[in-house]
């Protein structure tokens, strides 16, 4: 009985059949692990392996590009669990796409729903938009709003300074949709917009959309494009993609030296009255979330009346340097200061405003954002300090050394901005008196010419004493 049972065990059959098993059971279940790099997903040609640094949609149809996975592939299908698709693309990314070849022959190609959210613009292509090329051998790869360098135009007597430049599409040549295309610039209201690309002069976009809709962007002209302000964002609706550019421009002043009549430049006029109400309470300043070259502000709302929201911030405790007059209306409670040196510590404050008539300061929090080091002010941010004195010009720092933060010639504030900005806690500060610190030292003079006339009596009374003996 013992030699058939070890026959049983030794049965070369049975031995084969279960190191089969195994085989199979480590081929399916551990042999992804060696292969986690290599992704495939269906296309009209069957399977696509990925690249390291190629991502598909999830699960929720939705792409996460980054540094790591910066290009997205969009599947070939209208699969029914994705009738659309959103990429969300971290802040950090440089050179973030979506790869749509699967849908392109010759230049063209029907595209579905796909919205595009990250930190320079949000892009929304609506639904079965045909997109065109003006270079056929395009591949459908497609750049997401990536930061880039736009010259603007020169104007006589006009000064323009450049926002905020993004390209978005093929930088090959012109991309054109049979729909109007939704692209929104977070916090650029009124500014002005123009876009350009190779072989074609810079173009301002004048033309104002009759309302933020779909039906606006399909009614403009083949190629066409408009803007509107929506809350403190400026959007473009337009039919072609190219490189877009924020700017905002200044009439110089011209002298007139034919003219006997003198303008000054000082302002002598009383300051303007306001008699609207003041808001209630001042903001709480929640949170400060730093950022890449930026720091994200939350608080939550003062008591009405109030219309809209202010942001100063200074590089010390108690000594707002520069501000944004206009952040957002009634209902903001965040905002990402953008444009701000990486190492720097910033000291912020927010204010709610009624029309006219400025309320209290909020709390004060600091935060040090990440990133390189900036010599300009922050983005939209205009020099309130009171003074007349022109800032300096940031020196170039030393290899190894954070400089002390200098800040290029800003904008400046005018009278009524001024009069917004102006901190009660600072005004009503006592000034220091010198006299506090006369009195101390005369105190120690006094307290030590008495004590060396008692220590010289004292030793002329020893010697006395001694004589006596």
């Amino acid at each position: 009985m013992k030699s058939s049972y070890f026959k049983f065990i030794f049965n070369k059959n049975l031995l084969s059949g279960l190191f089969l098993s195994f085989f199979l059971f480590f081929l399916l279940n551990l042999f992804p692990l060696f292969i986690s790099e290599i992704k495939a997903k269906e296309t009209n040609f069957g399977l696509r392996i990925l690249t390291a640094e190629q991502t598909i949609p999830d699960e929720n149809c939705n792409l996460f590009l980054n540094n790591t996975t910066p290009q997205g592939i969009i599947p070939y299908y209208l699969n029914s669990d994705c009738p659309s698709y959103t990429a969300y693309i971290a802040s950090e990314t440089t050179n973030p796409y979506l790869n749509y070849d699967a849908l392109i022959t010759n230049g063209e190609g029907t595209f579905p729903q796909t919205t595009i959210n990250s930190n320079r613009a949000n892009v929304t292509i609506p639904t079965s938009t045909i997109i065109t090329s003006a270079d056929t051998s395009w591949d459908g790869i497609m750049m997401m709003p990536t930061v880039t360098t736009v010259t603007l135009p020169t104007t006589s007597g006009v000064t323009k300074t450049l926002s905020e430049a993004i390209e978005i599409g093929y930088s090959g040549a012109k991309l054109s949709f049979n729909k109007g295309v939704r692209i929104l610039f977070p916090n650029e209201k009124d500014k002005k917009i123009g876009y350009t690309r190779t072989g074609l002069a810079f173009t301002e976009i004048t033309t104002i959309c009759s309302e933020d809709s779909q039906a606006a962007g399909n009614a403009l002209s083949a190629d066409g494009d408009c803007k509107i302000n929506v809350g403190v964002d400026l959007v473009v609706w337009t039919k072609h993609f190219t490189k877009f550019a924020t700017y905002t421009q200044v009439t110089n002043t011209v002298t007139d030296n034919s003219s006997s009549t003198t303008i000054s430049t000082n302002n002598t006029a009383s300051p303007p009255v306001c008699n609207d109400s003041k808001p209630v309470s001042a903001p709480i300043l929640i949170s400060t979330t730093k950022g890449t070259n930026s720091v994200t502000l939350t608080w939550s709302k003062a008591l009405n009346p109030v219309t809209y929201y202010l942001v100063a911030y200074g590089t010390s405790s108690n000594n707002l340097q520069f501000g944004n007059p206009n952040v957002g209306n009634q209902d903001t409670t965040s905002y990402t200061v953008k444009n701000l040196s990486g190492g720097t510590t910033y000291y912020f404050k927010v204010k709610a405003v009624n029309n006219c008539m400025p309320g209290d300061y909020s709390n004060e929090l600091s935060a040090k954002p990440n990133g390189e080091f900036v010599s300009s002010p922050a983005k939209d941010f205009i020099d309130i300090t009171p003074t007349e004195s022109t800032p300096e010009q940031l020196a170039t720092p030393k290899q190894g050394v954070t400089p002390e933060i200098k800040i290029t010639p800003v904008e400046k504030a005018t009278p009524e901005q001024l009069l917004l900005f102006k901190d009660e806690t600072q005004t009503l500060k006592t000034p220091k008196s010198k006299f506090s610190w006369v009195l101390i030292i005369a105190g120690i003079v006094i307290l030590f010419t008495i004590s060396l006339c008692l220590y010289l009596r004292f030793k002329k009374r020893q010697r006395s004493f001694q004589k006596l003996g």
